[in-house]
């Protein structure tokens, strides 16, 4: 009885070790396509997680939500942060830290906002100062 007691925390240690390592590798994968897609280079083939929490999903169970951020580069010189949430292993919210070509001191963010509905699986690339379409007044 008393090793059941001593190997419960474990077993949920380890469940909770390798969901985190699946998500972390979900995460690197949607960094480096949505930088192959945009024709920016991913950074250090590695994402960094620094958030994590327990929410809702889509159909009402309780997951895991893990904010990652990434960084990558436009000219090979610079490096600019980008940030990616995932809800389990699905994408939620992409924000990338991209510099003005106008001027270099001001910068424009990417975002990708995805839906929760299976039936839409079409996801909006927009920059942050456009309205989102989901949102109500």
């Amino acid at each position: 009885m008393d090793a059941l007691l001593w190997l419960t925390p474990v077993i949920l240690f380890s469940l909770y070790w390798f969901d985190t390592a699946a998500a972390k590798e979900q995460a690197v994968i949607y960094g480096k396509k949505a930088c192959k897609d945009i024709g920016v280079q991913f950074l250090d083939e590695s994402v960094v997680r620094y958030h994590t929490r327990i929410q809702r999903g889509q159909r009402g169970n309780l997951c895991f939500s893990r904010a990652f951020r990434f960084e990558f580069t436009i000219n090979g010189q610079i490096r600019h942060e980008g940030y990616l949430r995932l809800l389990g292993k699905r994408l939620q919210l992409l924000d990338m830290d991209l510099p003005d070509e106008e001027s270099q001191s001001h910068s424009k963010h990417l975002i990708l906002d995805t839906p929760y509905s299976k039936e839409t699986n079409v996801y909006a690339l927009r920059q942050r100062s456009q309205e989102r379409s989901n949102c109500r007044d």
